[in-house]
């Protein structure tokens, strides 16, 4: 499913039109980029829940010249699953 079936499911379940429904899911989707950039955990509760961890910095060989190079730490951003959807699966 892509964002455009998204969109016409819920506007299909809601009877909202599809523009309403498409606003409502870009402002998540903006709301979710604003948590990740600012560093800020978003957490919906049974669903999952989106942080972004700190990887630190590591040393590694170039396999090509057997070189050792030092790989600078960096942000990432990490989703858990929740138990509602793990549950689905089973």
């Amino acid at each position: 499913m892509n964002k455009k079936d998204l969109v016409r499911n819920i506007a299909n379940s809601t009877k909202l039109s599809q523009k309403t429904v498409s606003q409502v899911i870009d402002a998540f989707l903006e709301e979710m980029e604003k948590a990740v950039k600012s560093k800020n955990t978003l957490s919906i509760v049974g669903y999952l829940t989106l942080s972004v961890k700190k990887r630190s910095s590591r040393t590694a060989i170039n396999p090509k010249t057997k070189q050792k190079i030092t790989i600078p730490a960096k942000d990432y951003p990490t989703i858990k699953v929740g138990s509602k959807l793990k549950n689905l699966v089973k």
